[in-house]
């Protein structure tokens, strides 16, 4: 699969597996199962632990800075696969069918197709483990350095969950009904696409667009294991859509959100990524629900709530709040703040 690679921060590594090397030694790795060089490597979730003969267990502290996190991971080569042990508040359709996300396909047999970063994955839950994945066309160390960051697996839900729903019975329900869901950690400028085709659509419709633009500009993705994918292309960087025009776009129907997309990449290419709320404003297409959206899935900035008509309408409903005093709503800030660090 021809992929750019993201390149790991040295101070937050991520989880460290069997059949990748620790601490810069070599991996080896053999058919059914894996061998790891054994060696340690500390990271600031904690220790990340290779031992011969067996797949590696990592255990650290949550992103919440309560509880621990605990993931065991195998990687077969014959089918390049790496089955994940140990995931918790971890399910695939409620992590991408809620609306945060939009380049994955669900498969006639049970699995999804993953696209993110330049990344491409197949991912089937394990029926007789439910906190079991396995992800077909993944490496432990593509795992480590993109996957593990892109799903949140740092942060420990359980005690975010508890919080939202202490005395508030509809927080209970909704997070009974959502437990799977975590927030994911995406590229800005694909969210920033992507939220802006979402205005006025549908998710099929948003997925036809979003894959359309990948086929019109982006970069081929191949893979031996997942050549059957839907999902063949990457999204186009800002300096290939600054180039282009409304017309260009045509193929892909977009609509009026073709000037969109183009004016945004001029701008991200004069003055950069935004890095704020108030910056992804200064954006063509972008008003202030669709900035809360890129704020929240692309920045990871979990103090945004993004508001749109069926929230408000959801938060008069059950909370009794004025749709005209959202700004001032306390119990959104009293729900957002249970997930904000610190």
């Amino acid at each position: 699969m021809t992929r750019t690679k993201s390149t790991p921060d040295p101070q937050n590594p991520g989880l460290m597996g069997a059949g990748t090397a620790a601490a810069g030694g070599k991996s080896t790795e053999s058919r059914g199962k894996t061998v790891a060089s054994g060696r340690k490597t500390t990271d600031k979730r904690g220790k990340s632990v290779t031992e011969n003969g067996k797949s590696a267990a990592a255990r650290g502290k949550s992103g919440s800075g309560r509880g621990k996190s605990k993931l065991t991971l195998s990687w077969e080569e014959r089918t390049n696969t790496l089955t994940v042990e140990g995931l918790e508040c971890f399910r695939l359709e409620d992590i991408l069918t809620c609306g945060q996300c939009f380049r994955w396909r669900r498969l006639d047999d049970g699995g999804w197709d993953i696209a993110a970063g330049g990344h491409l994955v197949r991912a089937y839950e394990v029926p007789d483990d439910r906190t079991a994945v396995r992800f077909v066309g993944c490496s432990v160390q593509e795992f480590n350095e993109f996957w593990f960051n892109y799903f949140d697996l740092g942060r420990n839900y359980r005690p975010l969950q508890r919080r939202l729903m202490k005395g508030d019975p509809v927080m209970r329900k909704a997070v009974r009904f959502g437990e799977g869901i975590r927030i994911l950690q995406q590229d800005i400028w694909e969210t920033m696409v992507m939220f802006i085709i979402s205005q006025n659509n549908n998710i099929p419709r948003i997925q036809g667009c979003v894959e359309r633009l990948c086929r019109q500009g982006g970069e081929v993705l191949e893979d031996c294991f997942l050549s059957d994918s839907e999902l063949k292309g990457r999204i186009p960087g800002p300096e290939v859509l600054a180039e282009m025009t409304a017309e260009d776009l045509a193929p892909v129907r977009l609509g009026y959100r073709a000037k969109y997309l183009v004016q945004t990449a001029r701008r991200v290419m004069e003055c950069g990524l935004p890095g704020s709320y108030e910056e992804l404003l200064a954006c063509s297409g972008i008003g202030p629900k669709v900035a809360q959206c890129i704020q929240l899935f692309g920045l990871h900035d979990l103090s945004a709530f993004p508001i749109d008509v069926w929230v408000m309408r959801l938060m008069h409903e059950l909370y009794g709040l004025d749709p005209k005093e959202k700004n001032t709503w306390p119990s959104t800030r009293r729900n957002t703040s249970a997930i904000s660090p610190g």
